[in-house]
């Protein structure tokens, strides 16, 4: 008996009707989304002089679950430059912050951001040099606090593309709202301090 006939039988494997998808998933509109670390790892820089936190965000809850996001290239937390390392430091204690650590506790290894909850902002990132545009989480709250913007389209409704969909939806919302809501400015989110030039973010 062959290993494939184990799991489909006698009659073989019949290759299922191509329904012409490529495999892709379309874009996330830009919003905030409740998320959990699922994933974290720390990588060389391009140069190999530095090192960098790469982090995996899973979208929880019933809109867009199971989709992924991820900090672009990652935190810069070790660099060459002075410049790109504070503001990776910076990034990476306000990704702390919204985990729930406090203002003295530290991080002392990249497993303890697994399985933290936090509402992350993506953003999609205009692709260049050939590369295509891709989503981005570049902003991050405390579970609960920034999830407002959060689109209202259920995952398992087909949405091709999403952001428009979104868009659609959003001005269906903004017609039948009063007008001087419509032109009611969210306050923009405080910018938390950035963190000293060689010093950690949770030193």
């Amino acid at each position: 008996m062959s290993e494939l006939s184990k799991y489909f039988g006698e009659d073989g494997f019949e290759a299922p009707e191509d329904d012409g998808s490529d495999g892709e998933f379309s874009l996330l509109p830009t919003a905030w989304y409740p998320a959990e670390i699922t994933e974290v790892k720390i990588k060389d820089n391009k140069g190999g002089t530095g090192a960098r936190f790469v982090v995996t965000f899973t979208i929880i809850g019933e809109v867009y679950a199971n989709r992924k996001a991820w900090n672009g290239n990652g935190f810069n937390f070790i660099n060459d430059s002075m410049e790109c390392q504070k503001i990776g430091r910076r990034e990476l204690g306000r990704l702390m912050k919204a985990c729930g650590f406090g203002e003295n506790e530290k991080l002392r290894s990249e497993d303890e951001l697994l399985g933290k909850r936090l509402d992350i902002y993506v953003e999609t990132i205009a692709g260049t040099e050939g590369y295509k545009d891709r989503n981005e989480a570049t902003k991050f709250k405390l579970i609960g606090t920034g999830g407002k913007d959060a689109p209202a389209v259920p995952a398992s409704k087909p949405v091709i593309p999403a952001a428009q969909e979104y868009q659609k939806q959003v001005g269906a919302q903004n017609e039948a709202a009063p007008a001087a809501a419509q032109n009611e400015a969210a306050p923009a989110p405080a910018q938390a301090p950035a963190a000293p030039v060689g010093k950690m973010p949770w030193e």
